[in-house]
């Protein structure tokens, strides 16, 4: 699938990478998984968009930088 796709790729760059496909919430759960996980940093795409398009999809964004227990780093994805 997708998730196994994107971790096999990174697992071939080198990069330790898991998978998880977890029911909630998206920000609530990323949140409580990185407690769950001892995660150092959370990593997130953002598509920079404005106005209603930011609204739908950066929301999901800027709520889990306010609950994340560690350092957030979003980076702009390019389509």
């Amino acid at each position: 699938g997708f998730l196994t796709n994107i971790e096999k790729k990174l697992k071939e760059d080198g990069i330790s990478a898991r998978t998880h496909l977890i029911a909630g919430t998206a920000a609530e759960v990323i949140a409580r998984e990185a407690v769950r996980l001892g995660s150092e940093l959370i990593v997130m795409g953002t598509h920079g968009h404005t106005g209603l398009a930011h609204t739908l999809i950066g929301s999901v964004t800027e709520r889990t930088l306010s609950l994340a227990p560690c350092p957030d780093f979003t980076t702009k994805i390019e389509d």
